[in-house]
């Protein structure tokens, strides 16, 4: 192929910590690098380490959240992740698998709490809580033959797409007890 006639060379670091080096090669004539040029390598290697720490980043949530999924099968409140958009399960916990009788993945989420009219909730039965990243609330579910508890949170799932990870649990005694006196 062609020789080098010249070469700049910028560093990439993050955090103070060297990375890898960006490098520009010219292969007509040697030369030397005008200032527009050389603020435009800049702006590259700045937009590099930009996506290095972004990929970093991503990588780092990708190992937390895989953890935390992992440890959700230990736990005995059913908890189920949907995809934001389509309600389409993502991951269910082995509690939840196990007291429906089926792997829950791959379903629509609406099977289990019926479909929400809308994101602020109108039909989510007993409101407690909401913001824009967390609503809990009460719903009888069919399939549990009880009142639950409804916590769900807004996440990302293992591909950073958006997603909701719904925590179902049981009232206790005394909550139940604490609704049917307001109610009369």
């Amino acid at each position: 192929g062609e020789k080098v006639k010249a070469m700049a060379s910028l560093p990439l670091v993050k955090n103070k910590t060297f990375q890898g080096v960006l490098i520009f090669l010219e292969n007509t004539s040697p030369r030397e690098w005008s200032s527009e040029e050389l603020a435009f390598m800049k702006m590259v290697r700045d937009i590099v380490e930009s996506v290095i720490t972004r990929s970093q980043t991503t990588t780092k949530n990708v190992t937390v959240n895989k953890g935390l999924i992992d440890t959700y099968d230990y736990l005995s409140e059913y908890i189920y992740i949907r995809d934001e958009y389509t309600n389409k399960v993502l991951y269910s916990n082995e509690a939840l698998n196990k007291v429906l009788g089926y792997d829950f993945v791959g379903k629509d989420s609406d099977l289990l709490l019926g479909a929400n009219t809308d994101k602020l909730g109108s039909n989510y039965g007993n409101r407690i809580v909401s913001n824009k990243s967390i609503n809990k609330w009460q719903k009888y579910i069919k399939e549990f033959d009880k009142t639950m508890n409804i916590c769900e949170r807004k996440t990302h799932w293992l591909d950073n797409s958006k997603a909701v990870i719904v925590i179902l649990s049981e009232l206790k005694e005394e909550m139940i007890n604490e609704n049917i006196q307001n109610l009369n």
